[in-house]
């Protein structure tokens, strides 16, 4: 987020959900805690903006962590499904398949 887009969440947005004097806690991103959005907050909004504490917010994290799969554990797991797909289908089915996709074209017994 920049500071554009937090001066239009300010006064576009939040202005609508605010009723009356309210605290505004928000983290430690520059346009969050810079003097124009102390000033906007109190000003239009009639408010006070409060930062949260530098590195306060890691701990909130509640996203189960995943454990990390590479790009190619990712392929080996396709190309193991490919192939017990392949493996499943009869064999006279490849024929049949070749042809409904071409029709009339010559197939090899």
């Amino acid at each position: 987020m920049d500071t554009r887009v937090w001066e239009m969440y300010l006064t576009d947005l939040l202005k609508y959900e605010i009723e009356g004097p309210s605290v505004i806690v928000a983290d430690n991103l520059d346009c969050h805690v810079c003097q124009a959005s102390h000033d906007k907050v109190s000003s239009e909004l009639f408010s006070v903006l409060e930062p949260l504490p530098k590195s306060s917010t890691i701990a909130l994290e509640v996203a189960p962590k995943a454990p990390v799969t590479t790009a190619a554990e990712k392929r080996l797991v396709m190309i193991k499904r490919t192939i017990a797909a392949w493996e499943e289908m009869p064999t006279s089915l490849i024929p049949c398949s070749f042809e409904k996709a071409i029709p009339g074209a010559p197939i090899a017994p």
